[in-house]
């Protein structure tokens, strides 16, 4: 018997279990198996968890584990390209506009892409939703980088977010439901491939939004031409998710998973799934269509019309079937709309920390986006490491409660970095434990959905998901993420104390000159609140606020009866006065205006000044380069041309003892053949008489 079928034993014998669920490693245990809600159901899903786990692992679950993967990849690609691109884009459309629309509509495109896909793969099927919406996000990619303005670029960022949010959730659906118990924590282990898509954009964004060439800098002068870089980034993503999209149709043909199959009624084509991975891979199974057949028939998975709203509310209803369902779920989509607030806080948003960061540590865009690139690889090995200890005695529960907790006090600690060095540490650091929750969610969510309705539930669990990341777009705008102070400084105290000194300094003795016209109108203003309030409240003063409030009415009545006897010469002096007094204070206010105002022409023009003077100082720089290169290369001429007359002279002296060489031959070879003749004239009594001399 099966380890599916003890532990449906032991629930048995044991009363059901209210409490959170926790998925066992080797154990493929659907929820709705401990409900009695379909006992039909139940039984065929245990004897195709078991046909599953007797034919295995093959090569065709390591093409899904990789192409699946890729599906993860892409969705951290394109949450990532967002956030990349939304500033230089920004300002190339002259920074006209919501500032973090391109966020919000990413996560809007998800949300939809969520709930349209999710419910529609529980009616129509996994297979043709997992291989239209990468294809779909290819597609939009690369068109959102030829667009000429804001709104048209976060149109098509929404729809390739549209499909990226439909592709995340056919994943884990696709891949679970293939998977053999014994390798469930594969599930588990591929959403590394999360953090290779976010190294992926990392590196692509290190390379194209670095040079300056590419990426302009102020908004008076950047147009499309000096401001590619962005655009290479969504031409680059979008060909790679349209290469990985051909490879699911073309190294892969993807069967329809065999739970769908099983959930919808198509116990045949369920059965030639089998025969399928069998016959290829040399593998046995002891299914057979008469074993599902004497189970019953399944009742509770489908409406009679797959295309309405009843069939999609069946579909919600078996989400809170049960007491111990409603909990699990419930705490499912907690987990995922809390999850939801904090991952985009610091992922979407990170380059903007590093860029505030950047400018307080004095980096360069260079190391800005290396350490970018940085970040995102070490997010790689935390589902890694999730997926070893999902395989211990810890398990999905526990692992995601150590990788909350540690992320919890780094996520703290980086509030406080005060060093470059500790910057870095601290981003890495946050990006491995975050991705060790974040990936055992991942794995624990579709497991222990039931499988009718796991689409269903895991588009409803990333909807959460996506609603708090556009939530998160709002509190990032209002928490001003382009300040390296922390998030819980509020920007109303940033804004009040980056004001007081301007004004100081602009006009300081105007404001001695008004000050007792402002503390005129000010105790005026107060006054009059202070006896509003005591009118309000006075039923419940005490006698002391009574005795103040009969003062101040006193007081006043005093006032008011002696400028009542007061002559209308003296009124009239008084409003006079109070009248220069306030165009005292406007011509004040124009002369501030005024001096504001020319500060600012000539803030202006001592900055063009200093283009110029830049421009001028990287011209010389240039010519003298130039000018230096011209001198380097005079010199060698002139060393050249050295060289090549002391091998003129060389040459000639060669030249001269040749020729006298070849004249001292000469006479040799004359000499000796006069020398030859004279030998052969003689005769021999001279050669003896010679001989004889000689002797």
């Amino acid at each position: 018997m099966s380890s599916v079928k003890k532990s449906q034993d032991v629930e048995e014998q044991n009363g059901p279990n209210y409490g959170t669920v926790d998925v066992k490693v080797g154990t493929q245990q659907d929820l709705l198996d401990l409900q009695d809600l379909d006992p039909a159901f139940n039984q065929k899903m245990r004897l195709v968890n078991d046909a599953i786990d007797e034919i295995g692992w093959t090569p065709y679950h390591l093409k899904l584990f990789f192409l699946n993967g890729f599906g993860y990849a892409v969705d951290s690609m394109i949450l990532l390209f967002q956030s990349i691109i939304a500033a230089q884009s920004f300002r190339e459309f002259g920074e006209k506009g919501y500032a973090n629309a391109m966020t919000i509509a990413a996560y809007v495109g998800m949300l939809t892409g969520a709930l349209f896909w999710g419910f529609g793969a529980d009616i129509i099927g996994r297979k043709y939703a997992f291989n239209i919406t990468l294809f779909l996000c290819a597609v939009s990619c690369i068109i959102a980088g030829g667009m000429p303005n804001w709104p048209s670029l976060g149109f098509f960022v929404a729809l390739l977010s549209f499909g990226a949010g439909g592709n995340l959730v056919m994943d884990t659906a696709v891949f679970l439901e293939y998977l053999p118990s014994n390798k469930q924590w594969l599930l588990t282990l591929m959403a590394c491939w999360w953090g290779f898509g976010q190294a992926i954009a990392g590196f692509i964004a290190w390379g194209f939004m670095v040079p300056e060439r590419w990426n302009c800098v102020d908004v008076e002068t950047c147009t499309r031409g000096n401001n590619m870089g962005w655009r290479y980034v969504m031409f680059t993503g979008g060909a790679l998710v349209f290469f990985l999209s051909l490879l699911r149709v073309t190294v892969i043909r993807l069967r329809e998973t065999p739970k769908y199959l099983l959930g919808v009624g198509k116990e045949e084509e369920l059965i030639e799934t089998f025969q399928y991975l069998a016959t290829k891979y040399n593998r046995t199974y002891s299914l057979t269509l008469q074993d599902l057949a004497a189970c019953g028939t399944i009742t509770s998975a489908h409406s009679k019309n797959r295309f309405s709203i009843s069939e999609t509310m069946i579909h919600i209803r078996g989400l809170f079937s049960t007491k111990k369902m409603t909990i699990s779920t419930a705490s499912i989509f907690l987990s995922w709309t809390l999850i939801g607030l904090a991952y985009p806080l610091f992922y979407v948003f990170l380059p903007s920390y590093l860029a505030s960061r950047g400018a307080v540590f004095n980096r360069s865009k260079f190391e800005i986006w290396r350490n970018y690139a940085l970040t995102n690889i070490s997010g790689i090995p935390g589902p890694v490491v999730a997926g070893f200890m999902c395989n211990t005695k810890l398990g999905r529960k526990y692992t995601m409660v150590i990788g909350a907790l540690i992320s919890m006090a780094f996520f703290f600690a980086y509030t406080s970095v005060k060093t470059s060095v500790q910057d870095i540490t601290f981003t890495c650091l946050i990006a491995f434990c975050i991705n060790i929750y974040y990936g055992t969610l991942y794995a624990y969510t579709p497991e222990v959905l039931p499988s009718a309705h796991r689409a269903t539930g895991s588009a409803i669990a990333v909807a959460c998901n996506r609603v708090m990341g556009i939530v998160s777009a709002v509190v990032a705008t209002e928490a001003n993420t382009d300040t390296p102070a922390p998030l819980n400084q509020t920007p109303w105290y940033q804004s009040s104390k980056a004001d007081t000194p301007l004004h100081t300094s602009e006009s300081t003795l105007q404001n001695d000159k008004v000050n007792s016209l402002g503390k005129h109108i000010i105790s005026s203003v107060m006054s009059e609140k202070s006896i509003s309030r005591s009118r309000r409240n006075s039923p419940k003063r005490s006698l002391a606020s009574s005795s103040s409030i009969s003062d101040t009415k006193r007081r006043k009545s005093e006032h008011v009866k002696k400028f009542t006897e007061m002559a209308l010469d003296d009124v009239e002096q008084i409003f006079q006065k109070s009248r220069d007094r306030l165009n005292e204070a406007e011509e004040l206010y124009q002369e501030a205006e005024k001096a504001r105002t020319e500060k600012l022409e000539t803030y202006m023009d001592a900055t063009k000044a200093m283009k110029g003077a830049h421009q001028a100082l990287s011209s010389a720089m240039i010519r003298k380069a130039n000018a230096t290169k011209d001198v380097a290369r005079l010199e060698m001429i002139k060393d050249a041309r050295e060289a090549i007359q002391k091998r003129d002279d060389l040459q000639s002296q060669v030249d001269k003892q040749k020729k006298e060489l070849l004249a001292v031959e000469t006479k040799l070879l004359m000499w000796e053949n006069i020398a030859n003749m004279a030998v052969e004239n003689l005769k021999e009594d001279d050669l003896e008489h010679l001989f004889q001399f000689q002797g």
